[in-house]
């Protein structure tokens, strides 16, 4: 039986404080799923102070999630690992009832063609509360273009929030306030936030789904969230691109990477150590690997193991988009 609606009430101080919500194992559910266009609806309702505070929750394709935090330090220090997600939407409520969290928006929302509406939403303003997106750190390869964040300046609702962005995530910013030349009113709510790398000054450019199918994209949010092995299942004229972690250092050991018949594989190794790991790519026509010029000390591809592609190799330090 396939379950198709999941629905977790948290009423209560701490009442699922910590409590991790898998919604991935590694399998290829996720993929089916997403080849069947079938929907998994998954729902958070945190309900008390620090109801879901250090909570965690992990995305497959084919997933809807709705997460709501009511209460002082309902969400707080949550981690949402939603690139996978067909859809996101975050509703802080309370007084720094996100404050501290990490979010990462589904990667859907940021590819070619555009989505006629943001899959990533991010709502800081209902219940006029204070600070209630502090310090937030958002992943978004579209930045502000390809997400829905609302936040009011008056209530520092969104103090501090840096976000990622860029097709290869490299684009770092930290919002701040800034005239809105939209307003008229000369008031508090002349200014919203804003920041020039990932904010709507910026031209972003979506990558292509043709070239690079969503399925062809391996976001690292964290360690294990590929367990061993990484499957390209690009096609002789498609791309595979794997981007380590963004947020902070992390390692993924012995990890075994087949580049199938990818025209291209890349891997934006950023703040990720890929030690020990095998990259078998004697199929692809070419590779392409990104050292971070920021993360000397992750020492990105030491002890890696690779088995050319017949046409070409490259090995170069990261350069910014």
């Amino acid at each position: 039986m396939q379950v198709r609606k999941v629905n977790i009430w948290l009423l209560g101080y701490e009442s699922g404080k910590g409590l991790s919500v898998n919604g991935t194992n590694g399998s290829n559910i996720g993929l089916t799923r997403m080849l069947e266009n079938k929907t998994v609806e998954m729902t958070i309702e945190a309900q008390g102070e620090s109801a879901f505070a250090e909570g965690v929750v992990t995305t497959s394709y084919g997933m809807s999630v709705l997460i709501n935090c009511n209460g002082s330090f309902a969400c707080s220090e949550a981690k949402i690992f939603g690139s996978d997600a067909d859809a996101l939407e975050w509703n802080c409520n309370s007084a720094m009832a996100c404050m501290d969290t990490l979010l990462y928006c589904p990667l859907q929302s940021s590819l070619s063609p555009l989505p006629p509406s943001p899959l990533c939403r991010v709502n800081c303003e209902n219940g006029n509360q204070v600070e209630t997106c502090v310090n937030m750190t958002i992943v978004s390869m579209g930045g502000l273009h390809t997400m829905d964040l609302r936040c009011e300046t008056t209530r520092q609702q969104c103090k501090g929030v840096t976000i990622h962005c860029g097709s290869d995530l490299s684009r770092l910013c930290v919002l701040t306030e800034t005239n809105n030349n939209n307003n008229n009113n000369n008031n508090n709510n002349n200014s919203v936030y804003d920041c020039a790398s990932c904010g709507t000054l910026w031209s972003y450019e979506p990558p292509s789904a043709l070239r690079i199918p969503r399925n062809s994209w391996y976001i690292i949010e964290y360690d294990t969230k590929y367990s061993n092995e990484i499957d390209c299942y690009s096609e002789s004229d498609e791309d595979c691109i794997i981007i380590g972690n963004v947020v902070k250092a992390s390692k993924v050991s012995t990890l075994i990477i087949n580049a199938g018949f990818a025209d291209r594989l890349i891997i934006y190794a950023h703040h990720t150590s890929f030690y020990a790991s095998y990259l078998k790519s004697a199929n692809a026509k070419s590779v392409v690997l990104y050292s971070s010029a920021n993360a000397n000390d992750v020492r990105n591809f030491y002890s890696m193991q690779i088995t050319p592609p017949q046409q070409s190799l490259a090995f170069m330090p990261i350069k910014s988009i």
